[in-house]
């Protein structure tokens, strides 16, 4: 893998993860995605 594509895939994490926040801050189910998501990317930015 690439040094620059891992990069790269962080920060579309980043981007995604703040729309969807930002647009859902008050669902609690939509919340439960969000926190989905942003485990999604925290095993990511880890490698695993």
């Amino acid at each position: 893998m690439k040094k620059g594509n891992k990069e790269s895939k962080e920060i579309n994490y980043k981007k995604e993860g703040n729309k969807l926040w930002a647009g859902i801050e008050s669902e609690e189910t939509d919340k439960r995605i969000y926190e989905f998501i942003e485990r999604l990317y925290l095993q990511e930015k880890a490698g695993v």
